[in-house]
């Protein structure tokens, strides 16, 4: 069965006003090796491995969120997101600025969930944070998320894909909490 032209240009146009109403226009920066950052930008790296497409959404740290921060996070959008696809691993290099972040949502294999915005996360100004490979597994019913420390790895692939960054920053491991 074959959907009218009109059905069609209705679907993406309430897609497209979705997308546009909740944020979610945000574009993930890939980091080039040795690119100039600004002045109070660190890099962001990671490992993500996961059997099912994730998104996981972070925003700026607080001690308490308030029902607003939350509205806010829902309607407007968070402040920027990580993406992976569903293969073994990934690596994710890209500048952010230095301070305290954390994770609020996340869209693993079409399930949606908040996350505690206590999960935070830190980028130092002027050096490479690594904070941890996210191991991700997902079935029919529901996924699993936990952080392991693979940063003689994350050396590794530095040193091969980045090595400019890797001579001229510290590398700093601050691990993700995710309690």
């Amino acid at each position: 069965m074959t959907q009218s032209p009109l059905r069609s240009l209705a679907i993406a146009g309430l897609f497209s006003l979705c997308t546009i109403t909740t944020g979610c226009t945000s574009v993930q920066v890939v980091a080039a090796d040795s690119a100039p950052l600004q002045p109070k930008q660190g890099l962001l790296v990671m490992q993500i491995k996961s059997n099912a497409y994730a998104r996981l959404n972070y925003v700026d740290y607080k001690s308490d969120y308030s029902i607003a921060d939350k509205l806010s996070h829902e309607f407007i959008g968070s402040k920027g997101f990580v993406l992976a696809k569903a293969r073994e691993k990934q690596y994710i290099v890209m500048p952010m600025d230095a301070g305290d972040y954390a994770w609020m949502h996340s869209y693993i294999a079409g399930k949606s969930a908040r996350m505690d915005a206590k999960s935070k996360f830190t980028i130092v100004a002027h050096a490479i944070t690594y904070i941890g490979q996210f191991d991700i597994v997902a079935d029919d019913t529901r996924y699993s998320m936990h952080v392991v420390d693979q940063s003689d790895d994350m050396r590794r692939y530095l040193g091969e894909a980045y090595p400019g960054y890797l001579k001229s920053m510290p590398l700093v491991k601050q691990l993700a909490d995710l309690h």
